[in-house]
């Protein structure tokens, strides 16, 4: 039990007093029964402490969750066939054996032992109250009528509640909490197997004097018993099981319908805004041109850019549901090339400005080189000089996106915005599919890209993560090996298959 407070182990030894007393008592009570009979009337009390030793030793396991252990039941059973004093020897010296033998497998202390001991010796004395006390009768062959069954009954009932009680106490003690919600939970959460060997043990010593015989019958029945019981539990545990398997299933189940059914009206919603768009405009020139009216340079113009800029999101939101899909497929793969990260961010950077008032600032050695796919890093970095933009709220503080080598075998991407940063719950998010922070689409898009980019990083066998500088805003920091050739000619489901370049090529 580890560490007992001063309480538990006085209380272990007000049990084992308690224990002793009761053994006392009942050797004054029946004096003669300390004297009386020869060696040989030894053998069976002697016995009956073996098989609560035993019991003890190796208990009956009818569940992963619950050991039912027999010695309560022999001890008792052991009080019912030969008294009171007979019995507490039995149990105070099986009790005894088993729990030395616990204590030597580094399964009890002391204290355990003496609780475990002193518990079963005062059970027995006071279940022998009812039993022979209270009734007059001096031994089991001298029970006669009604009134001895139930007062064999009743001490049963005593037995076992003096038994769950003091464990209730003890472990009360130990966690600082009141006994009796403890001895009530245990009286709910324990089986009534307990209570049923008891009654048997009643049965039979109550039968042993006149019909012997009945004696193998009964044990003949627990042992049915047990083996009902064991196959009865190990079947619910199962159910219990097979329940909770299907009860996950269909909640993944759910929650994929519904993860499919939000992704399939969100991919309709963004698809049919650069539609629309497309077809306005088209729809506008050809109206135009079909009435005759002459269509003006600067009005072909401006629908000319809304066309490409709308067809330019369209093909990025299919290129998306693409690259989704082969991720999902295993089928995605890398044509890695030597390749100037620093020209390749400088690009990169060259044609988002194009398209935004806010300043883009890149921070870049020349000639920083690495072994990567270089599209499928463009559009890594593409997607998060993108989001930077997205979620800018000044468009008069720049966004830095930087080329660093921290090491001979590393290069990094980082890009920096002055927004308003990502909430500390939602950091763990942003890189899973389809999610977007606080569930907005304000700013548009499936909540694809980060999965995306996520997905292009690890299969260069390198990280991205995401930083909250102080001075606000959110950094994205990408890592990969500068010169890492891997090869995977059958990659599992939800990887990507990489091909590699010859080294020559870096030479």
């Amino acid at each position: 039990m580890g560490a007992l407070p001063r309480r538990v182990k006085v209380y272990a030894v007000a049990i084992a007093i308690a224990g002793g007393a009761a053994a006392l008592l009942w050797a004054l009570l029946q004096p003669e029964q300390c004297c009386s009979g020869g060696p040989g009337s030894l053998v069976l009390p002697a016995t009956f402490a073996v098989l609560i030793a035993v019991a003890l030793l190796f208990p009956l396991r009818l569940s992963p969750y619950y050991l039912l252990t027999v010695d309560s039941a022999a001890a008792f059973a052991a009080l019912l066939l030969f008294g009171p004093l007979q019995a507490l020897a039995a149990a105070g010296a099986g009790s005894a054996v088993g729990n030395l033998v616990q204590a030597a497998r580094g399964k009890r202390d002391r204290w355990n032992v003496l609780f475990n001991v002193g518990k079963s010796v005062l059970g027995v004395g006071l279940a022998a109250v009812p039993t022979f006390g209270l009734t007059g009768a001096r031994s089991p062959f001298a029970f006669d009528g009604a009134v001895h069954v139930v007062a064999a009954l009743v001490g049963a009932v005593v037995f076992d509640v003096c038994n769950s009680f003091a464990v209730a106490v003890a472990v009360g003690l130990q966690h600082g909490r009141s006994p009796l919600p403890i001895w009530r939970e245990s009286r709910r959460t324990s089986s009534i197997h307990s209570q049923v060997l008891l009654i048997a043990a009643v049965l039979t010593s109550l039968l042993a004097p006149v019909y012997p015989w009945a004696v193998g019958l009964l044990v003949l029945l627990m042992g049915l018993t047990y083996r009902s019981l064991s196959q009865t539990l190990r079947l619910v545990d199962q159910e219990r099981v097979a329940r909770g398997d299907a009860e996950v299933a269909r909640d993944t189940a759910e929650t994929e319908a519904r993860a499919r059914g939000e992704f399939l009206a969100l991919a309709a919603h963004e698809l049919r805004t650069p539609i629309t768009s497309l077809r306005g405009y088209a729809q506008r020139l050809l109206r135009r041109m079909a009435g005759g009216q002459p269509v003006e340079g600067a009005s072909a113009h401006r629908a000319l850019e809304v066309i490409d800029r709308q067809s330019d999101k369209l093909a990025r939101l299919v290129s998306q549901l693409l690259d989704v899909s082969r991720v999902h497929a295993g089928t995605l793969s890398l044509d890695r090339q030597p390749t100037d990260i620093s020209a390749l961010a400088s690009d990169v950077v060259a044609a988002a400005q194009q398209s935004t008032p806010q300043p883009l600032v890149v921070n870049a050695v020349p000639g920083i080189m690495a072994t990567v796919d270089a599209l499928r890093l463009e559009q890594v970095l593409v997607n998060l000089v993108d989001n930077a933009i997205k979620y800018s709220v000044n468009e008069e503080l720049p966004i830095e996106v930087e080329v660093l080598q921290p090491t001979a075998q590393t290069v990094q991407l980082a890009v920096r915005d002055r927004g308003l940063g990502i909430p500390e719950a939602h950091q763990q998010h942003v890189f899973e599919r389809f999610y977007q922070v606080g569930g907005s689409r304000e700013v548009g898009g499936m909540g694809l890209g980060l999965y995306i980019s996520r997905q292009i990083v690890e299969a260069h066998s390198g990280t991205i993560t995401l930083e909250s500088p102080l001075d606000g805003g959110t950094r994205f920091v990408v890592t990969v090996p500068s010169d890492v050739v891997f090869v995977s000619n059958d990659a599992p489901r939800g990887s990507m298959a990489t091909s590699a370049a010859p080294r020559a090529a870096a030479a």
